[in-house]
């Protein structure tokens, strides 16, 4: 069985995938480079201290939305990061409430991590140039968070001289982050899908884990791999069924039951926390991948499709 024309959460298909080779070109001609420079540019102690003094901008609204989701635990962490970051840490440029003693991570919250929390739709996926994947809720969201700061603070923060310079920076520091991620997405079968299929697989990783009041919930850089890490690496109806028959099973079958062929892995989203393994695809291509408990091997979905002909097959394992 199958469908004709774009999926649900994709309306809007064929106009993305034109703005995703247009944004692809900027970013390759103009905004890759000048990312580039500004990393190689400018010492590591500015560019943290930039992005520490920006995120500390940002806590207001990341309260905000942690005291409407009710999480107000969360709420008086980040007021708390906000306090002494602005005092102790000359104005968010030092992080000092993320240093061990004091221990309060950044966590990032906006207003449609809310509208999801209540169950409102994303509504259907965008690439807009300049901008990057997104969705319509979205897109209103990061509106909102943007307008925190103008409206109930005002001057300096809504005049140019303050946005445009802020802008820029948090744009070439989220280049610089995404770095790996745009590198992966260009090498993959079909850039268009792997970006839409990442980005929605992410944000709905990061709504749910708000819900599901995960300790981790918003700190940037823990993503959906990391928390799938400790959980299997088949998919959920696999897994219920494995357990099954594993608890139906005698345990002296279950030593008489080793696989005599390597282990394949066949799934949406595989996560390895080996410390190497020799990957071999369907068609015979291998790579040696090393891996770390920090930086599990992963065998993204795009790639290795449940259903899929294409698969991995583990021939080594360390």
């Amino acid at each position: 069985t199958g469908g004709v024309g774009p999926p649900d959460e994709d309306p809007l298909m064929r106009i993305n995938e034109t703005a995703f080779d247009v944004s692809d070109s900027i970013d390759q001609a103009l905004v890759g480079p000048v990312a580039y420079a500004y990393e190689d540019g400018l010492p590591s102690p500015v560019r943290t201290g930039l992005r520490n003094f920006s995120r500390n901008l940002r806590e207001p609204t990341n309260f905000i939305n942690f005291l409407l989701q009710g999480k107000f635990g969360k709420a008086f962490e980040t007021l708390g990061r906000f306090t002494i970051n602005s005092t102790l840490g000359l104005g968010g440029v030092i992080d000092i409430a993320g240093k061990p003693g004091i221990g309060l991570p950044y966590r990032r919250n906006g207003f449609s991590d809310t509208m999801g929390f209540y169950g409102i739709g994303e509504g259907p996926f965008l690439v807009l140039p300049l901008v990057g994947p997104t969705t319509l809720r979205d897109l209103i969201g990061t509106g909102l968070d943007q307008s925190v700061l103008p409206f109930v603070v005002g001057k300096p923060f809504n005049t140019p001289e303050y946005g445009v310079p802020a802008y820029v920076i948090n744009s070439l520091n989220t280049r610089i982050d995404m770095d790996q991620a745009i590198t992966e997405n260009r090498v993959s079968d079909d850039p268009y899908v792997f970006l839409r299929d990442e980005y929605l697989g992410e944000r709905r990783a990061q709504i749910q884990a708000l819900k599901d009041g995960a300790d981790d919930a918003g700190i940037p850089g823990i993503d959906r791999y990391q928390r799938e890490r400790d959980g299997p690496i088949v998919g959920a109806e696999d897994e219920a069924e494995a357990e099954a028959e594993a608890s139906a099973e005698p345990a002296a079958d279950k030593q008489a039951a080793a696989p005599a062929s390597p282990p394949f892995i066949e799934t949406d989203t595989a996560i390895i926390s080996a410390t190497s393994i020799e990957v071999t695809e369907n068609g015979g291509r291998t790579a040696l991948r090393s891996c770390t408990i920090a930086a599990p091997c992963r065998l993204k979905g795009q790639q290795f499709a449940r259903g899929s002909p294409r698969f991995a097959a583990i021939t080594r394992w360390r």
